[in-house]
């Protein structure tokens, strides 16, 4: 059986998944694409929903899964890509924990899906596995999946609210230093003892005096030619390429 109506149940929750109201009362999660799906964790897809005319060439990655067939109109009516897509699968999301013995990354209210996106990739690639994330983009979109390659479901994401934070700060055992222009140059800061945790600000007005006030120091990237600052996710990058240990 071929589904073809937007009315049909499963239609409905795969498209209200691509919200954010949705996402936080069903504690679920919309994925596309082919890499994006196989890369996630295979337990926690309920379902797939594949195009009728490529159920045969998925078939590894739907066996043992609940499918759904669905017609062109109705991938097209799913896609989020400006290609399009078809296959698609619904995921529920873990509740996450941080991992005490790992570095953190804090984001202060980042606003951009594609920095989150990025920053995430970075987390992983340097051991930075805990990602805090303080009144900013919200992860589970599209854009923010995408930009990450799946990996958003490989780190330790937590979200707070500033003032939950600053609260949390008081009994954390990691350090905390700062990204920002003015602060001690990375090539001479001493890098602490794991674990300890890197902020990197709000595009536009950097971190937070809130924040500041309860960070451990502050460290910025030497640069030249007049360049004042850089990309969030290329700032964080480098500086979390230069901090590992």
């Amino acid at each position: 059986m071929i589904i073809t109506s937007k009315q049909n149940n499963i239609i409905k929750l795969a498209k209200q998944l691509q919200t954010k109201k949705f996402v936080e009362l069903f504690g679920k999660c919309f994925l596309e694409t082919e890499k994006i799906i196989v890369d996630a964790n295979i337990e926690n897809i309920e379902f797939i929903l594949v195009g009728e005319q490529s159920a045969e060439k998925y078939k590894s990655i739907t066996n043992n899964k609940e499918t759904y067939v669905i017609s062109k109109s109705i991938c097209k009516f799913l896609s989020q890509t400006e290609s399009g897509s078809d296959i698609f699968a619904i995921y529920k999301l873990n509740n996450s924990s941080l991992n005490e013995n790992k570095n953190s990354i804090i984001l202060d209210s980042l606003q951009d899906p594609t920095n989150l996106g990025a920053i995430i990739r970075s987390c992983l690639a340097f051991d930075f596995c805990n990602l805090i994330a303080i009144d900013s983009v919200f992860p589970y979109t599209y854009k923010v999946i995408r930009s990450s390659m799946g990996y958003i479901f490989k780190v330790n994401f937590i979200s707070m609210k500033k003032h939950e934070f600053i609260e949390y700060k008081k009994t954390a055992k990691f350090k905390m230093f700062v990204a920002d222009m003015n602060g001690k140059d990375i090539s001479a800061f001493k890098i602490p003892e794991k674990p300890f945790a890197l902020v990197i600000g709000n595009e536009g007005e950097g971190v937070s005096e809130e924040i500041k006030k309860i960070s451990d120091g502050t460290i910025s990237i030497a640069m030249k030619n007049g360049v004042e600052s850089l990309n969030a996710a290329v700032s964080a990058s480098i500086l979390m390429h230069d901090l590992r240990k």
